[in-house]
């Protein structure tokens, strides 16, 4: 929200092989507002690109527009005659039909030369092809400004036990490499990371090259790395690893630098909500905390500040 585009928020990844095209779980847009992750390459493009690329999305937007808005006001009569649970689930579906309105009347900005065009890892069954043409798909829509959000799941989501990284040589599914269930499980993990590590280069590389105002597309990105469940494979959530490239347009004290904040409830600690709340603060937000506080640190640790190490 802070730094709007025409899709707010775009969650690309894989899960498990070729067997779901959707799920949730892994990545919001607010309270209650899970954000799909799209697993299917190919109709990840078509929703992001296929009205570019395959009709006049100006004229489409003129027609489809005066629809939506009839849904919306429509939505928004019937909405004061409902109690609260169902006021909020059909606000939900008009902030929806708000948000396809404003797309819609976008989607004439978009060069289609600019759209990098899809190829065969776009319909491969193999995880490695497919998370390669997420993240391809991410630096087309972030150059194009499609969006300016991305999130890029790897194996998240509730069949993630059936993930394997085939294309890396690797037979067992990412459930029994957490647990430490097969031999060799931290080589395996090893060579996983370092195969995600070669997405975020190329990733980078490609927004390195992309001008933005004064400088570069990666001079005004931040590219956050992270686990979907902290320090271990069933986790406390005590310490969670980050790591961060990109520059955020000079926002953030970026570099070589390490941050450790340990101890548990100790002036040392900081939350992931801190560090997620120096990120709102960095793009211009004033808020004071993101997300649910920890009832454990009430009236010990200040949970009411953004991680202030990373600000600026």
């Amino acid at each position: 929200k802070r730094v709007p585009g025409i899709f707010q928020h775009v969650g690309i990844g894989i899960s498990r092989s070729a067997r779901q095209d959707v799920i949730y779980g892994c990545s919001a847009s607010g309270p209650n507002q899970k954000v799909p992750i799209y697993t299917n390459p190919a109709l990840a493009y078509d929703m992001l690109f296929g009205k570019i690329l395959g009709g006049n999305p100006q004229a489409e937007a003129g027609s489809q527009g005066m629809l939506l808005d009839y849904l919306v006001d429509d939505i928004k009569r019937v909405e004061k005659q409902l109690p609260g649970a169902e006021r909020h689930k059909m606000q939900q579906y008009r902030s929806a039909f708000e948000s396809i309105g404003s797309r819609q009347s976008r989607l004439g900005e978009i060069d289609p030369e600019q759209i990098h065009k899809a190829d065969e890892t776009y319909a491969s069954t193999v995880e490695t092809d497919r998370l390669n043409a997420h993240f391809d798909m991410a630096a087309t829509a972030l150059i194009t400004g499609m969006t300016n959000v991305v999130t890029l799941a790897s194996g998240a989501g509730p069949a993630h036990f059936e993930v394997t990284f085939g294309g890396l040589g690797i037979g067992s599914d990412k459930h029994q490499i957490g647990h430490r269930a097969v031999d060799g499980a931290v080589g395996m993990e090893i060579k996983i990371h370092q195969f995600h590590t070669k997405l975020m280069a190329e990733l980078m590389q490609k927004l390195a090259a992309a001008p933005e105002g004064e400088g570069t597309m990666l001079d005004n990105t931040l590219i956050v790395y992270l686990s979907d469940s902290a320090e271990a494979h069933h986790s406390t959530c005590y310490e969670w690893p980050m790591v961060l490239g990109g520059g955020l347009a000079g926002r953030l004290k970026t570099g070589n630098r390490f941050i450790n904040a340990p101890g548990y409830g100790e002036d040392s600690h900081r939350t992931v909500a801190g560090f997620f709340t120096a990120l709102l603060n960095a793009t211009g937000s004033a808020a004071k905390h993101f997300g649910q506080k920890d009832h454990e640190l009430e009236g010990g640790v200040d949970q009411n500040n953004p991680m202030i190490e990373m600000l600026a």
